[in-house]
């Protein structure tokens, strides 16, 4: 039926067809002299060996010149391999001799160039215009598979076509002609399988280095160290980096703007580097320990910015992509080998450092994972490895031992602080020492002056100016006893601040019970609660709502709503145990038992979901997205203590725990959820609604209550 109304069709305008036949006749005459590809099965076929080129310098011909019977003979044909000119424009035309008896679709490939423009005709030999290209905006493109390199395109049965393609590039490279037909079925299947492992190692790696950036960031705010600063926008440019490469940016976010992806993906590839070693100063702390190394980091970043400035202005004048991408690719071989001298200047100097090691070791997994695909490529050596994801574990790798050389870094810090404290109690033992002796040899000189008064009256005036002389040594002594006095109690101070500090920090992580056992054994014993209220809240759809605004307002909006929860808890005499992403964890009946602590969870509980709704009222007048607060209460036996010894938390364990969970995860939006357990402890004192039993994840049916309020 679909062949009888196509012949129909042609039956009914083959007078059209005719006249478009005779009216194009000296530009169809010529198209026709040249070699055809004969089209006779539905499979993915190459159509180069059938391509004619023409090169226009002048690039100011259009469509309708460039098909002209005048320009024709001008066309050559393609060699595979050939070289074309930059700055050129270059027209292409390929004649296809459909033998199929039906219309079918296909994915035209085309080749590479920033603009390309190909024209079809339809059934009625009019030609239509197809854009596609690495610098097209995606609004003006097909949606689909590759679409920056080709067009999706139909060839109606038993028909000759003549397909016309026009090659421009802006950015002095030069263009590439890769003419295929594939089945576009065949050709999505090819992009998802190519892409979906792709994709899937980038998400993986673009979550660690996001989760690893927000943690060094995290330590950077209360410690204030430039280490820290440095090493999470050294991060931040790998991240954005990594997304520009293989234009996941392009496609993914920056569709219509992929001039802006290309300058995003120059400018953070080059800041990579300046931030790499912006954090390796600080990291190795080359200021105090390689003075010479110091200002060679220091040249080199000034250089490095005042070449990304170079960079980018000359992409932003002239746009000459491969002036720019000479001056980085030498420009980053020359750091490289200025830092493998870095390296092995600071291994002579430091080579029992081990942070230097670590850093060492990051730094010489990255250049394998970067070194050895350049080797294996340049000498055409085959293997069955995907570079890509080799590269991706030597940056991860990098990261790692980074990561480990910043630990070792605190732990050395604490080392020194740990001697110096030493050696100020040493310096104390010592000065006390001294004056002792002193005070011995100043008493014996006192007696012997004494006795030689007794014994030579005779000689009283000399003696005086003797009595006189020694007396003002005493008090020259004792003026020099003072300032060591002084200085002691001085460094006495120093030290009673420096262990209020540490009792200060101490107790903001641990409850004081357990902060002083740990203190004074050195431990801290698990507790049993028989009866404990654990509270449990987790925000509604929040990876959702991360993804509509920036990561700082994420946290922002995190530290509103917690900070608010604390001084709830505070209130309601609850302990806060940790906050895991979104999810929120507190207990009442810890550290301190008591029987109140079902009633306090629950009051608490309806406080956060009250000043939740205030904050949803404020949300929605001002038109930003809202936030909603799943809220779950269960009471019963806990263990409480802090597990291993460094690092100290404190935490709580049991099917309690578990439980409450269950009753978040169970619960509405807006709501406190609760247990029969916990509803048997505060029915007195609430009215509460009775869900029934509802299935709770490895638990079963369970009984639930929503809270309505206080009775």
């Amino acid at each position: 039926m679909h062949l009888f109304y196509i012949n129909y069709r042609l039956f009914l305008k083959g007078w059209l067809f005719l006249w478009v036949l005779w009216g194009t006749s000296q530009t169809t005459h010529a198209q026709t002299q040249v070699s055809a590809f004969q089209l006779e099965t539905i499979k993915s076929q190459s159509l180069t060996p059938y391509l004619y080129i023409y090169e226009d310098t002048t690039n100011q011909i259009g469509f309708k010149k460039a098909a002209s019977a005048q320009i024709q003979p001008q066309y050559q044909l393609f060699k595979p391999g050939q070289n074309l000119r930059p700055g050129s424009t270059y027209w292409g035309r390929v004649v296809i001799q459909n033998k199929l008896n039906w219309d079918t679709d296909w994915f035209l490939n085309i080749g590479g160039a920033n603009f390309i423009e190909c024209y079809v005709p339809d059934i009625q030999q009019q030609y239509f215009l197809k854009k596609s290209g690495s610098l097209r905006s995606g609004n003006e493109t097909d949606n689909i598979p590759f679409k920056r390199a080709g067009v999706q395109m139909s060839l109606f049965g038993n028909r000759q076509v003549v397909l016309y393609v026009k090659l421009k590039s802006i950015d002095h490279t030069s263009p590439v002609f890769n003419m295929a037909l594939a089945v576009p079925m065949t050709a999505q299947t090819q992009y998802y399988q190519k892409n979906t492992l792709r994709n899937l190692l980038q998400g993986v790696f673009q979550g660690i280095l996001w989760i690893m950036l927000l943690y060094h960031l995290f330590i950077f705010i209360p410690t204030r160290d430039r280490t820290y600063l440095f090493y999470t926008f050294y991060l931040l440019a790998i991240a954005i980096a990594n997304l520009s490469e293989g234009g996941f940016l392009t496609d993914y976010f920056l569709d219509n703007s992929p001039l802006a992806a290309f300058y995003i993906e120059v400018v953070f590839g080059m800041t990579v580097e300046i931030f790499y070693f912006l954090f390796s100063r600080y990291f190795l702390n080359t200021r105090k320990t390689a003075p010479l190394v110091d200002k060679i980091f220091s040249v080199w970043i000034a250089l490095r910015l005042v070449l990304l400035v170079g960079v980018v202005g000359i992409l932003a004048s002239s746009f000459n992509r491969p002036l720019a991408a000479n001056i980085v690719y030498y420009t980053n071989a020359l750091g490289d080998i200025l830092l493998i001298v870095i390296l092995v200047m600071l291994y002579l100097r430091l080579p029992k450092n081990k942070v230097l090691l670590f850093f060492l070791a990051g730094t010489l997994l990255l250049s394998l994972s970067t070194l050895i695909p350049f080797i294996f490529t340049s000498l055409k050596i085959p293997v069955m490895v995907n570079w890509y994801v080799f590269s991706l574990f030597g940056v991860f790798l990098e990261i790692l031992f980074f990561s480990l050389g910043l630990g070792q870094r605190i732990r050395v810090i604490e080392d020194e602080k740990h001697r110096a404290q030493e050696e100020v109690i040493e310096m104390q033992k010592n000065a006390n020492r001294k004056l002792e002796e002193k005070v011995k040899e100043r008493t014996a000189e006192i007696e012997q002056q004494k006795e030689e008064i007794e014994a030579q009256r005779d000689n009283l005036a000399e003696l005086n100016d003797q009595i006189s002389r020694q007396n003002k040594m005493v008090e020259l002594s004792n003026y020099e006893l003072s300032e060591k006095n002084e200085f002691i109690q001085q460094q006495n101070t120093l030290i009673e601040k420096e262990k209020a500090k540490s009792d200060e920090l101490l107790l903001n992580i641990l409850p004081e019970q357990t902060a002083t056992e740990l203190k004074e054994k050195g431990y801290a014993t698990p507790q049993h609660y028989d009866l404990v209220s654990v509270l449990f809240t987790d925000f509604k759809g929040f990876t959702k709502l991360a993804e509509k605004i920036t990561p700082q307002e994420v946290i922002e909006e995190l530290n509103y709503c917690f900070t608010a929860f604390d001084k709830i808890l505070e209130k309601h005499n609850l302990e806060k145990i940790k906050t895991i992403g979104d999810a929120y964890m507190a207990a009442g009946g810890i550290p301190l038992a008591n029987q109140t602590n079902p009633v306090d969870a629950v009051k608490a509980g309806l406080e956060m979901q009250a000043f939740m709704v205030h904050w949803k009222k404020d949300k929605e007048a001002q038109g930003l997205p809202v936030w909603e607060l799943r809220l779950g209460i269960h009471t019963g036996e806990i263990i409480a203590g802090v597990v291993g010894k460094k690092k100290f938390a404190y935490d709580i364990w049991g099917d309690t725990v578990n439980l409450a969970s269950r009753m978040e995860s169970g619960g509405e939006a807006g709501k406190v959820n609760i247990s029969g357990d916990t509803y048997a402890l505060i029915k007195d004192h609430f009215q509460c609604e009775y869900r029934g039993k509802i299935n709770a994840k490895n638990k079963g049916n369970v009984d639930m209550y929503f809270v309505e309020k206080p009775k």
